[in-house]
């Protein structure tokens, strides 16, 4: 819930997740879904499953997806069936996103079933201190900006979307989305083995990644409604020409370049902007960087140029029904971004 709610008020009740726990790991990586119908389940929504009060367990339908994706942030706002109130009576206590940023340092703690083999084994509570914020992080096909990073035990698989907390304040801080397993073998940057793209390229064994919520309040209206048009809401608004490809892998060049050709799906709009570079320095947010604008009726394909020496890359793209980058233009904060590998 948005900061300041007055929690005893009546009004729908969200469930905050990652995104890849609807869209599953082989969604899109700048796939966005709104106002998705959910039909019942019977496992549902479990709520208060702990060890310590195996008694005490709520099931709940959830209704709809209100918002999912993995396009930069691992996030999804699921509507559930029962209001707050009827939580409330139920035991289910809701919690209020932070409004600012937490600091490294801080005691935080997550809650959450890392157990895949046995989805109705009961909830685990994890405490650790915030270690810092990686501001690239690659995983796959995917990317992830500003994610906050923690050694907190027992983060394994089927952790994703456990909610973190800031212990001071009792505020959900993050949602977990992914994490380098302690002794799993696998190729750095690859899926279930993430990497830390900046300052410098690291995959760190046991580290734990979260994907930041505060400021996710401003998608909340004053009574708790989730309103995604609301101008305070920086939540991709899927304003983007699609690249075909979710990864572009190349053959190196060392010494020289390597230039692509990535044909793009309209989706509506008429001109974009492209920014080419390596993962370890590029921000695709910064749309100072990006070169003139184009019409895609002039050239449906973009061309970009990268370094041919072995790496990674980012292809960033903005896209907008116009020539002049301004109204109905992609937010400078939620990229199109495509990740080259050169190899």
């Amino acid at each position: 819930m948005p900061p300041g709610l007055d929690l005893e008020r009546d009004g729908p009740a969200y469930l905050l997740t990652a995104g890849h726990c609807l869209l599953g790991a082989g969604s899109a990586p700048n796939q966005i879904e709104f106002d998705v119908e959910l039909q019942p389940r019977p496992d549902g929504v479990r709520f208060r499953h702990f060890a310590d009060s195996p008694g005490a367990a709520t099931v709940v339908q959830a209704e709809r997806v209100m918002f999912a994706t993995l396009k930069g942030v691992d996030l999804a706002i699921v509507e559930l069936v029962p209001s707050r109130r009827a939580l409330r009576a139920a035991g289910v206590v809701p919690f209020l996103l932070a409004a600012t940023a937490s600091a490294d340092g801080d005691d935080i703690a997550y809650a959450g079933h890392p157990q895949l083999t046995d989805p109705l084994a009961p909830a685990v509570l994890g405490a650790c201190r915030q270690l810092r914020r990686a501001p690239l992080v690659l995983e796959g096909q995917f990317h992830w900006w500003d994610v906050v990073v923690n050694m907190c035990q027992g983060t394994g698989p089927g952790a994703s979307g456990s909610p973190v907390f800031a212990l001071a304040t009792g505020e959900v801080i993050g949602v977990l989305n992914t994490g380098v397993q302690v002794g799993e073998a696998s190729v750095p940057c690859a899926i279930n083995h993430p990497c830390e793209a900046q300052p410098a390229f690291r995959s760190v064994e046991g580290a734990s990644y979260a994907i930041p919520v505060h400021g996710l309040g401003g998608c909340f209206d004053a009574d708790g409604r989730f309103d995604r048009g609301h101008d305070t809401c920086r939540l991709d608004r899927d304003v983007q020409m699609q690249p075909t490809r979710e990864r572009i892998v190349v053959a190196s060049n060392p010494g020289g370049a390597v230039t692509l050709s990535e044909p793009l799906a309209a989706r509506g709009l008429t001109h974009y902007r492209t920014l080419a570079g390596p993962a370890d320095a590029l921000d695709c947010r910064d749309p100072s960087g990006y070169g003139p604008i184009v019409a895609r009726s002039d050239a449906p394909s973009l061309a970009a140029t990268v370094a041919g020496d072995p790496g990674e890359y980012l292809l960033c793209v903005r896209a907008g029904a116009g020539a002049d980058d301004g109204a109905g233009w992609q937010d400078p904060w939620t990229p199109t971004v495509v990740r080259i590998t050169v190899q």
